[in-house]
């Protein structure tokens, strides 16, 4: 699968209502910054490692953990002041160079009667909810944005509209990125049959995404 490099400086975000992530690609500094909520006391305020190998091979990436500002509160108030931790997030990662592209991720439908459907789409209409918040506060910085559907995403970052959170970082460890659990000091759970990994636990793929939405934003 041939990999370019992007040309823009190029910020992604992936939606998620518990750890969204950010990424930032600054082609001229040759950096890269990912943004996240604070959700582990083990994970650290900042980190920064050389890219080795690979694509983007003589670049810098650094992690930024947000703390979050807004009073824990319980219910509907709770949700929202979720939304406001995570504009202000991404709010702060478009402030950091002087963005030429934005990608937002794309809303998935779920369709059907049973129970995880019904509960799914009440899940997807909250991230339509932190969708438009998010538009709202890209559109006031006055920047447009793409809007790319998650199974785009996964076709241009993997080779599959249908990759797992396993493949997806997979391919982040195939593009020369450098491995993230021991830069965010999370365990690794694996597989005692076969030694894979079992599970990508979060910020993890929510940055692996953002890079990869960053990525397939810049392209178009």
């Amino acid at each position: 699968m041939r990999r370019k490099l992007p040309s823009k400086r190029t910020l992604g975000v992936d939606m998620g209502l518990v750890s969204p992530g950010a990424a930032v690609i600054d082609p001229e500094s040759r950096n890269m910054h990912l943004f996240w909520l604070r959700s582990h006391v083990c994970e650290p305020a900042n980190f920064s490692a050389s890219i080795c190998k690979g694509t983007f091979a003589g670049w810098v990436l650094h992690g930024h953990c947000v703390e979050r500002e807004a009073e824990a509160r319980e219910g509907k108030v709770q949700l929202f002041n979720r939304f406001h931790d995570s504009v202000n997030m991404v709010t702060r990662a478009a402030g950091l160079v002087r963005v030429e592209c934005i990608g937002l991720e794309g809303f998935a439908e779920a369709y059907g009667a049973s129970k995880h459907l019904i509960k799914l789409r009440k899940t997807q209409t909250m991230l339509k909810q932190l969708g438009g918040c998010l538009r709202m506060a890209v559109s006031d910085m006055g920047h447009d944005w793409i809007e790319i559907a998650p199974t785009s995403v996964k076709k241009k970052w993997c080779g599959t509209g249908k990759a797992s959170k396993e493949q997806m970082y997979q391919a982040w460890l195939d593009w020369g990125f450098p491995d993230l659990f021991p830069l965010l000091r999370l365990q690794r759970k694996l597989n005692k049959r076969s030694g894979q990994l079992t599970k990508i636990p979060k910020p993890i793929h929510d940055l692996v995404d953002s890079v990869a939405i960053a990525v397939c934003a810049s392209s178009k």
